[in-house]
């Protein structure tokens, strides 16, 4: 009976072990489950960052590519302003060309007329002094 009740014993303190052990064990699974919580939060709100970032990469893109494409029409508008404004001016240049040769015939023809009418001026001069003589 001596030997029953020592087995008795040592069973006992065996399952009181093992009840500690697995009440240990139950922590432990226990921190490791708040642990595994903590961390799938983490990654949750990882995720959510990284989703906020690639739309906000997103929407800097689209804004970037519409900046890029509003330059590029501005660029073209310029280029076609320039290309007008370099047909006026030479436009203006032949135009100034032409008035002044126009100017310059115009001088030569009132050049001529007045070399014709100093001699006109001089012949009926001479006219009036031979007429004058003859009276």
């Amino acid at each position: 009976i001596s030997d029953l009740k020592t087995k008795i014993t040592s069973l006992e303190e065996e399952i009181h072990n093992l009840s500690e052990s697995s009440e240990e064990a139950k922590e432990r699974i226990s921190k490791k489950k708040e642990k595994i919580s903590n961390l799938k939060d983490a990654v949750k709100s990882l995720e959510e960052s990284v989703a906020e970032v690639r739309e906000q990469q997103s929407s800097e893109k689209d804004a970037s590519m519409k900046q890029v494409s509003e330059l590029e029409e501005t660029v073209t508008e310029l280029r076609k302003s320039k290309d007008d404004l370099e047909e006026k001016i030479k436009s203006l240049e032949e135009e100034i060309s032409s008035l002044k040769q126009e100017a310059d015939e115009v001088q030569q023809q009132r050049s001529s007329e007045k070399d014709s009418n100093d001699k006109r001026v001089s012949e009926l001069e001479d006219t009036i002094t031979e007429l004058n003589e003859n009276k």
